[in-house]
């Protein structure tokens, strides 16, 4: 992501602003580009079928995606100076100073293909534009015999962070819950530099 001005991200309240005496001021992140990977993972648990105990199991397979969608800001209200960032499917600030929606990009969602003489899986649910959209986008579950596969949502859909903002050529390294009672944990780093590159560009940890 790249820092944008707001009177060129938002040239209409800009002009407005000036026409009443002030400015508009801020900083907003333009979406440059976005990388995620998901690494497989399967459990069990126990179950009743039919009156007898049994075991069910979800599953999902390793999986990249170059579709992603995210926005922030710099927030530098004295003495405050702290960022804002999050994975959005709303429109987003491209480099250019144009928006684009996420549900008009080329989206390509595939259900479950069944092989002759394998599990024989069915397709249920909806399907719609994720803030992460990985190239198998498939939640596998088998139970009582059934086995068919959902959409598999992205853990990432609720990821929103307001942090300390780093001066440039240094990072910022936090941690945070999914809520109060979630188990689910998100560790994330920040780096803010002049440079293009991307010092961990499409690195895949666990």
């Amino acid at each position: 992501m790249v820092e944008f001005d707001k009177p060129e991200a938002f040239p209409a309240e800009a002009a407005v602003a000036q026409e009443h005496g002030g400015k508009l001021e801020g900083t907003v992140f333009a979406f440059v580009q976005g990388a995620a990977w998901r690494s497989a993972h399967r459990y069990q648990r126990d179950v009743t079928c039919n009156g007898r105990p049994s075991r069910s199991e979800t599953f999902w397979e390793e999986s990249e995606s170059d579709s992603v969608y995210a926005m922030g800001q710099l927030i530098e209200t004295h003495p405050v100076y702290s960022f804002r960032f999050g994975f959005t499917n709303r429109r987003i600030l491209l480099p250019d100073g144009t928006w684009i929606e996420p549900g008009s990009q080329t989206n390509v969602f595939v259900g479950a293909i069944n092989i002759e003489g394998g599990v024989h899986e069915e397709t249920k649910g909806n399907f719609y534009v994720q803030v992460v959209n990985y190239r198998d986008n498939l939640k596998h579950y088998r139970r009582c015999g059934k086995a068919w596969a959902e959409q598999c949502l992205t853990g990432f859909r609720s990821f929103h962070i307001v942090d300390d903002g780093p001066a440039v050529g240094e990072y910022v390294f936090g941690q945070t819950l999914d809520g109060p009672t979630s188990r689910k944990h998100f560790v994330y780093r920040v780096d803010r530099s002049t440079s293009p590159e991307h010092p961990f560009w499409q690195q895949q940890t666990m």
